[in-house]
């Protein structure tokens, strides 16, 4: 495999955060540059992302600590750039540049999440979800005396697991609008945004939008379906209230491993005529049923079933981003309600976008891993493979007292792709930020600080 991070080992930490910076702004057009007397644009963006991976209170501590250090930052100024509606377009630029190159190098050093499944090559498979915190300290109140939380909508691409925002959810209202409509909206924005991560994707196919059920939009799944250059295909849960009628089951190879649990594959069309391919899974572990809807023609069964419930990574993205960068509070007050979204959002995606980077040097270059967050996947993959031996061992037992020949019902099975597909998505840990945080205030290379991950990532303080 081509050694496409050798270039960033002679790097301290500090260093590569400038470089990617200084490399992003240059492949963003000249227009969304001005030059500014007091804060130019690449080091608003380095204290944007300084911000996000350094954990700051609020605001003012981190201006305090900008000026303690003899930096000039003055803190009207600052909170300016937050608000300007430039620097919004600017940065949202710098983080599609970001991820077009994070993408491309990601894709030549064979780093693929989804590469178990051989179909989804080419194809750009994305999970969105909308996520709250908690409104900033000082943001004003509406006539009932109250502060409304800030939302944004944000994409994780499944394949590499890099995120970028949408759309703002709420921007000062007293009531929190429609999510759903409001990535409706924007969908020419997320469109765009998807296509920055185009590396290694065919020209004739549409990337993948999976949603909770909130988009069981089925006249607008069908339109965008239908669309070549704003088109997508989506995978959602089907809606307890929908009006189906099955037209045609669909064949499908049962002995797929990939296909367990899959119970019908088949073709409806619904109350307002809109035709759709569904497809009725069952956990063999859990013993639930789901029900999946979706206009994509062409994955195996198996496959929009997993991609669904790969959708829940974006959760612990969420996790990440408040628990442990400590991004759970707005960092402005005055947010519009409608048109250009704050800087906070973009901010906190390079930054986790900065950190996903790091350790795909880590894993490709010196096959650091986090290994305690392994083997704890390792484990409780374990204990539920036990469990449920356990519980046929007891249904197998009464069954041969009730001298039964039959098959008792309720057998459970783990599913045989979940160690391999799984283990691959374990969730950042704070272990690792930590260590990230500390070496960028040395002067230690990439390549020196690897005994320091190895040590902090075999066993957890």
């Amino acid at each position: 495999m081509e050694k496409v991070f050798a270039k960033y080992l002679g790097l301290t930490h500090k260093e590569l955060v400038d470089k990617i910076i200084k490399e992003t702004l240059a492949d963003i057009p000249d227009r969304f540059m001005r030059e500014c007397p007091s804060v130019n644009d690449p080091e608003f963006i380095d204290r944007g992302v300084q911000r996000v991976l350094y954990k700051y209170e609020s605001g003012r501590e981190f201006i305090h600590e900008i000026q303690q250090d003899g930096g000039h930052i003055p803190r009207s100024t600052y909170f300016e750039n937050l608000h300007s509606d430039r620097r919004k377009l600017m940065l949202d630029a710098a983080g599609d540049a970001m991820r077009a190159k994070f993408c491309c190098l990601f894709g030549k050093a064979g780093r693929n999440q989804l590469a178990e499944f051989p179909e989804l090559s080419g194809r750009g498979v994305f999970s969105a979800d909308g996520h709250y915190i908690e409104h900033a300290s000082h943001s004003p109140r509406d006539a009932k005396g109250r502060q409304v939380a800030f939302g944004n909508i944000y994409a994780v691409d499944l394949a590499y697991g890099l995120t970028f925002p949408i759309q703002s959810i709420l921007a000062g209202r007293t009531m929190h609008p429609n999510e759903w409509a409001v990535l409706k909206r924007s969908d020419r924005r997320m469109m765009r945004r998807m296509g920055m991560s185009r590396m290694g994707w065919h020209a004739n196919t549409r990337p993948i939008l999976i949603y909770d059920r909130a988009g069981a939009d089925a006249t607008y799944m069908a339109e965008k379906a239908l669309l070549k250059i704003n088109g997508f295909d989506m995978i959602t849960r089907e809606k307890e209230n929908m009006c189906v009628e099955k037209l045609a089951d669909r064949t499908f190879v049962k002995d797929d491993k990939v296909n367990t649990g899959v119970l019908s594959d088949s073709e409806i069309k619904l109350a307002n005529g809109v035709r759709l391919r569904r497809v009725e899974y069952k956990c063999h572990e859990s013993q639930v049923k789901y029900t999946f809807i979706t206009t994509e023609r062409k994955l195996r069964p198996g496959v929009i079933a997993w991609l669904y419930f790969s959708r829940w990574r974006i959760e612990k993205v969420f996790n990440v981003f408040e628990q442990k960068l400590g991004q759970n509070k707005a960092w402005v007050t005055d947010i519009h309600a409608e048109g250009v979204s704050p800087c906070q959002p973009e901010f906190i995606c390079m930054g986790y976008n900065i950190l996903v980077f790091m350790q795909a040097i880590l894993e490709t270059e010196a096959n650091i891993k986090d290994r305690m967050s392994e083997e704890k996947r390792r484990k409780e993959i374990e204990d539920r493979q036990r469990e449920v031996d356990e519980h046929n061992a007891r249904l197998m037992a009464k069954a041969k007292e009730n001298n039964s020949k039959r098959k008792p019902r309720g057998i459970k099975a783990i599913h045989p792709m979940l160690l391999k597909v799984v283990q691959q998505c374990h969730q950042m840990t704070l272990q690792f930020i930590r260590c990230f945080r500390n070496l960028l205030r040395t002067q230690k290379t990439l390549a020196e600080s690897f005994s320091d991950y190895e040590r902090l990532l075999r066993k957890y303080l």
